[in-house]
């Protein structure tokens, strides 16, 4: 079936369920189901087969994104956010870490919330582009035929 219109998850699992469910009702209330439209998820997704140097390459560049989004917040007398430390990143938002990590992550959130593309970024503020194509081409030949396969035969 093809699906009408586009609804965006974000990749972590604190949000993804809350959005799927605003989703759901909204599109109830308008007398459709979920088959009418396209689910994408969309996040940060970082692989690497060292979780260390993963860590090492990718925290700033989450750090610096979420300072940005909270300075773009609708408010403008709010103050202006903390700097984020890095230890205080929450991983659990974001699917960051070696294949079978990635894979995992990837493979329980299509089965609690099925999505029919996931977008990411594909370079970090700070992510050189060597590390971003690194990252690009490790996804693409060792996450996702390997998350295809286990959805496929799901």
């Amino acid at each position: 079936m093809t699906r009408a219109s586009t609804r965006f998850w974000l990749v972590g699992r604190d949000q993804k369920v809350c959005c799927s469910a605003k989703i759901l009702r909204k599109v109830a209330r308008h007398g459709k189901t979920d088959e009418d439209f396209l689910y994408v998820a969309s996040g940060v997704v970082y692989v690497h087969e060292d979780v260390e140097q993963t860590n090492e390459i990718i925290a700033s560049a989450i750090a610096y994104q979420r300072i940005r989004y909270a300075e773009w917040g609708p408010d403008r007398d709010t103050p202006k956010p903390e700097l984020v430390r890095l230890e205080d990143l929450p991983w659990e938002r974001h699917l960051v870490g070696t294949p079978v990590q990635v894979v995992e992550g990837l493979v329980t959130l299509y089965e609690e919330v099925p999505f029919d593309h996931l977008y990411s970024w594909g370079r970090l503020p700070g992510v050189t582009y060597e590390q971003a194509l690194a990252n690009m081409r490790f996804f693409a030949s060792e996450v996702a035929p390997r998350v295809r396969e286990t959805v496929e035969v799901a």
